[in-house]
């Protein structure tokens, strides 16, 4: 009888779990997806809870994100937007005077 192994599943888990810890960082999203292939390969030998864990974890690290390169392009656009605003104001008042 061959020995059932849920070394897939035990790593999905640990890249998913930390996919969500360090969604910030830019490499969380890579560990998102490792975690997200391993999970599905565990599912595909042997489904286990650590694998379902590790599939879920994984999903919600990439969704993080995604979400947090969404808010930061957001506030950095406002932010030179407001900083060109801001001189070109700034350059009209000084043309005018």
């Amino acid at each position: 009888m061959a020995e059932k192994s849920n070394g897939f599943g035990i790593a999905g888990f640990v890249l998913g779990l930390l996919s969500i810890v360090l969604f910030f960082q830019f490499f969380s999203i890579i560990l998102g997806i490792l975690g997200l292939i391993f999970s599905i390969i565990q599912l595909k030998k042997e489904k286990t809870k650590l694998a379902k864990a590790g599939l879920i974890l994984s999903i919600i690290g990439i969704i993080l994100y995604i979400i947090a390169i969404i808010v930061a392009t957001y506030f950095l656009k406002t932010m030179i937007l407001d900083e060109i605003t801001k001189n070109s104001i700034n350059n009209l008042i000084v043309y005018l005077i």
